[in-house]
């Protein structure tokens, strides 16, 4: 786990200076560094939850997570690379990131509660 989590904060520096810093096109072989730098990034943060959740009652946790990940996927791109992106919001990243997270929930919660209500609607399940 450590590991993963050294190369996953090696790869994004590398990738934020070259992208930000020196203004290196991301395309070719460097569309697939980020890619894989992603990647990395994804395993180590599944890992290091894994870690510290293992104590926790997992029937809460899985349950709430099982209960919206799928209106969370569908949901998350538009409030982080879309044209609607809160990450620009303030000045402030950890400002962005909790306004981001907390509408990434909100709009999970509102999508399924919503896509329940037309199921019931128009009698699909």
């Amino acid at each position: 786990m450590i590991l993963s989590g050294v190369v996953a904060f090696v790869l994004k520096s590398v990738y934020a200076y070259l992208k930000y810093f020196k203004n290196v096109e991301m395309i070719g072989i460097w569309s697939h560094f980020h890619d894989y730098s992603h990647m990395v990034l994804g395993l180590f943060i599944t890992t290091l939850l894994l870690v510290l959740l293992y104590k926790v009652p997992q029937q809460r946790v899985v349950s709430f997570s099982d209960k919206y990940s799928y209106e969370i996927y569908i949901i998350h791109q538009l409030f982080i690379l879309s044209p609607l992106t809160l990450m620009d919001l303030t000045n402030y990243l950890v400002v962005n990131v909790v306004v981001t997270l907390l509408s990434i929930g909100i709009s999970g919660i509102v999508l399924k509660t919503m896509t329940r209500k037309l199921q019931k609607t128009i009698k699909i399940a």
